[in-house]
Protein backbone atom coordinates (compact mmCIF):
# COMPACT_ATOMS: atom_id res chain seq x y z
CA UNK A 1 0.00 0.00 0.00
CA UNK A 2 2.59 2.08 0.74
CA UNK A 3 4.27 2.08 -2.62
CA UNK A 4 0.95 2.73 -4.08
CA UNK A 5 0.14 5.92 -2.28
CA UNK A 6 3.65 7.43 -2.80
CA UNK A 7 3.11 6.88 -6.98
CA UNK A 8 -0.79 8.37 -6.64
CA UNK A 9 0.95 11.35 -4.61
CA UNK A 10 3.24 11.67 -7.22
CA UNK A 11 1.10 11.81 -10.22
CA UNK A 12 -1.14 13.74 -7.94
CA UNK A 13 1.67 16.89 -7.52
CA UNK A 14 2.88 16.06 -11.05
CA UNK A 15 -0.44 17.15 -11.91
CA UNK A 16 -1.21 20.16 -9.48
CA UNK A 17 1.98 21.16 -11.42
CA UNK A 18 1.02 20.74 -14.88
CA UNK A 19 -2.31 22.34 -13.97
CA UNK A 20 -0.51 25.65 -12.23
CA UNK A 21 1.67 25.71 -14.81
CA UNK A 22 -0.59 25.80 -17.75
CA UNK A 23 -2.65 28.49 -15.52
CA UNK A 24 0.15 31.04 -15.53
CA UNK A 25 0.82 29.75 -18.88
CA UNK A 26 -2.59 30.99 -20.61
CA UNK A 27 -2.68 33.78 -18.19
CA UNK A 28 0.54 34.69 -19.76
CA UNK A 29 -0.43 34.60 -23.48
CA UNK A 30 -3.84 35.53 -22.82
CA UNK A 31 -2.69 38.91 -21.72
CA UNK A 32 -0.72 39.02 -25.43
CA UNK A 33 -4.14 38.73 -27.12
CA UNK A 34 -4.94 41.48 -29.09
CA UNK A 35 -7.30 41.39 -31.78
CA UNK A 36 -8.91 37.84 -32.08
CA UNK A 37 -9.25 38.52 -35.75
CA UNK A 38 -6.10 38.44 -36.68
CA UNK A 39 -3.20 36.14 -37.62
CA UNK A 40 -1.10 36.50 -33.82
CA UNK A 41 -4.60 36.60 -32.21
CA UNK A 42 -5.74 33.32 -33.96
CA UNK A 43 -2.61 31.74 -33.10
CA UNK A 44 -2.49 32.68 -29.41
CA UNK A 45 -6.77 31.03 -29.08
CA UNK A 46 -5.30 28.01 -30.31
CA UNK A 47 -2.42 27.79 -27.81
CA UNK A 48 -4.62 28.90 -25.38
CA UNK A 49 -7.48 25.98 -26.62
CA UNK A 50 -4.56 23.33 -26.14
CA UNK A 51 -3.94 24.60 -22.74
CA UNK A 52 -7.06 24.25 -22.05
CA UNK A 53 -7.50 20.77 -22.86
CA UNK A 54 -4.07 19.79 -20.79
CA UNK A 55 -5.32 22.05 -17.96
CA UNK A 56 -8.77 20.24 -18.32
CA UNK A 57 -7.02 16.79 -18.32
CA UNK A 58 -4.78 17.69 -15.51
CA UNK A 59 -7.88 18.64 -13.16
CA UNK A 60 -9.64 15.19 -13.86
CA UNK A 61 -6.07 13.46 -12.73
CA UNK A 62 -6.20 15.17 -9.71
CA UNK A 63 -9.20 14.24 -8.86
CA UNK A 64 -8.87 10.84 -9.79
CA UNK A 65 -5.43 10.75 -7.46
CA UNK A 66 -7.04 12.56 -4.60
CA UNK A 67 -9.68 10.31 -4.57
CA UNK A 68 -8.02 7.22 -4.76
CA UNK A 69 -5.05 8.22 -2.01
CA UNK A 70 -8.28 8.93 0.33
CA UNK A 71 -9.40 5.57 0.33
CA UNK A 72 -6.00 4.13 0.58
CA UNK A 73 -5.02 6.35 3.37
CA UNK A 74 -7.80 7.96 4.60
CA UNK A 75 -10.64 5.85 5.11
CA UNK A 76 -12.30 8.30 7.04
CA UNK A 77 -11.79 11.95 5.65
CA UNK A 78 -14.04 13.58 8.93
CA UNK A 79 -10.77 12.67 10.48
CA UNK A 80 -9.01 14.96 8.33
CA UNK A 81 -10.62 18.01 10.00
CA UNK A 82 -12.31 21.28 8.20
CA UNK A 83 -9.02 22.53 6.64
CA UNK A 84 -9.18 19.25 4.46
CA UNK A 85 -13.45 20.12 3.57
CA UNK A 86 -11.90 23.79 2.81
CA UNK A 87 -9.97 22.52 0.19
CA UNK A 88 -12.43 20.07 -1.20
CA UNK A 89 -14.29 23.58 -1.33
CA UNK A 90 -11.43 25.46 -3.59
CA UNK A 91 -11.32 22.54 -5.53
CA UNK A 92 -14.78 22.16 -6.41
CA UNK A 93 -14.64 25.81 -6.90
CA UNK A 94 -11.66 25.43 -9.06
CA UNK A 95 -12.83 22.55 -11.50
CA UNK A 96 -15.92 24.27 -12.30
CA UNK A 97 -14.56 27.58 -13.11
CA UNK A 98 -11.61 25.78 -15.34
CA UNK A 99 -14.90 23.96 -16.78
CA UNK A 100 -17.00 27.02 -17.40
CA UNK A 101 -13.75 28.93 -18.52
CA UNK A 102 -13.54 26.22 -21.39
CA UNK A 103 -16.78 26.98 -22.44
CA UNK A 104 -16.26 30.49 -23.15
CA UNK A 105 -13.41 29.89 -25.46
CA UNK A 106 -15.00 29.46 -28.28
CA UNK A 107 -17.00 32.88 -27.67
CA UNK A 108 -13.87 34.61 -26.82
CA UNK A 109 -12.89 33.33 -30.75
CA UNK A 110 -15.81 34.79 -31.96
CA UNK A 111 -14.99 38.44 -30.34
CA UNK A 112 -17.53 37.96 -27.81
CA UNK A 113 -15.65 40.97 -25.22
CA UNK A 114 -18.09 39.98 -22.52
CA UNK A 115 -17.54 36.33 -22.91
CA UNK A 116 -13.13 37.53 -22.93
CA UNK A 117 -13.72 40.12 -19.99
CA UNK A 118 -15.78 36.43 -18.09
CA UNK A 119 -13.11 34.44 -19.22
CA UNK A 120 -10.25 37.05 -18.21
CA UNK A 121 -12.17 36.93 -14.18
CA UNK A 122 -12.62 33.27 -13.72
CA UNK A 123 -8.74 32.87 -14.89
CA UNK A 124 -7.87 34.74 -12.03
CA UNK A 125 -10.22 33.32 -9.30
CA UNK A 126 -8.70 29.95 -10.81
CA UNK A 127 -5.29 31.16 -9.67
CA UNK A 128 -6.67 31.89 -6.32
CA UNK A 129 -8.54 28.47 -6.15
CA UNK A 130 -5.55 26.72 -6.99
CA UNK A 131 -3.39 28.74 -4.74
CA UNK A 132 -5.91 28.51 -1.57
CA UNK A 133 -6.32 24.42 -2.79
CA UNK A 134 -2.39 23.86 -2.05
CA UNK A 135 -1.83 26.12 0.65
CA UNK A 136 -5.20 23.88 2.54
CA UNK A 137 -3.48 21.10 1.55
CA UNK A 138 -0.18 21.59 3.21
CA UNK A 139 -1.53 22.31 6.51
CA UNK A 140 -4.21 19.37 6.01
CA UNK A 141 -1.10 16.48 4.90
Amino acid sequence: MDILLKILLMVHLFSMCIGIGIGIATAVASAQLGDVKSDAGRAVLGITKRFGGLGRAAIILLWITGISMLLVAYPNPMDLGLTFFAKITAVIVLTVSIFVAGRLGPLVAAGDADARAKAKRLGMLNGGMATLALILAVLTF
